[in-house]
């Protein structure tokens, strides 16, 4: 068996994050040829579009042997929120003041590593201790140590880029604030749907300003 869990990442990730992930699709030939045909590959996720699905299906279906099975269904469990503001600081003052009320666990997304480096000094300096951070420069260690602390509610509130999903699976985490525009729906709402995995309520904030629509066309065409 070739398994391939969160298998929409082949696609968001594969063409400029890892694309290692787009190098599966030859392995994949390799090991059919290798074994004459008897390796079986499985593809598994939670987020799949129609054209996720399609490129998943040129890329490791071979001579029409492909079988999908969906079960399609929207999460229940979030309350979906939505703010402009007028300006960063603006949206800063709003969501720290939205961060006393919102329940925790809570994960504060935002798109750039220096903004989780810069929310998370904002954070302690009013007064928040159980505040860390995790984006794509943090070492194996590191990780390993905030999973740890975050499953065992030693962290309140996780600030992360999109670094932090893959392999988190707190069931009690209430609340997702993004700090800004996710550059896809596919990864909204993957992110969304880590909150409420217990079958309860959770809250999903997400605080935009008219800049962040330049941050993520920046976002794509460096992937493009």
């Amino acid at each position: 068996r070739l398994v391939i869990d969160e298998a929409h990442i082949v696609v968001d990730w594969g063409n400029h994050f890892r694309t290692g992930f787009q190098l599966l699709s030859a392995y994949h030939k390799l090991l059919i040829e290798r074994s004459r045909g008897k390796i079986k590959t499985i593809l598994m996720s939670a987020t799949l579009t129609e054209w996720t699905s399609k490129v998943l299906k040129d890329l490791f279906s071979e001579e029409g042997k492909y079988t999908e099975v969906r079960c399609d269904a929207l999460r229940y469990e979030p309350a979906y929120l939505v703010d402009k503001a007028k300006s960063d600081e603006d949206r800063y003052r709003k969501i720290t003041h939205a961060i006393g009320f919102l329940p925790k666990p809570l994960i504060l997304y935002v798109n750039k590593r220096d903004h989780a480096k810069e929310w998370l000094k904002r954070l302690k300096a009013e007064g928040y201790t159980r505040v860390n951070m995790f984006t794509g420069d943090t070492n194996d260690s590191d990780r390993r140590e905030l999973l740890l602390q975050w499953n065992e509610d030693r962290i309140d509130i996780m600030i992360a880029t999109s670094a932090f999903g893959m392999g988190v699976d707190k069931p009690d985490i209430r609340t997702i604030v993004h700090c800004g525009i996710p550059e896809s729906l596919n990864r909204y709402y993957q992110e969304v749907g880590r909150g409420g995995r217990d079958g309860f309520a959770s809250v999903s904030l997400v605080s935009f300003v008219n800049e962040d629509v330049n941050i993520v066309h920046d976002l794509i065409d460096g992937q493009i």
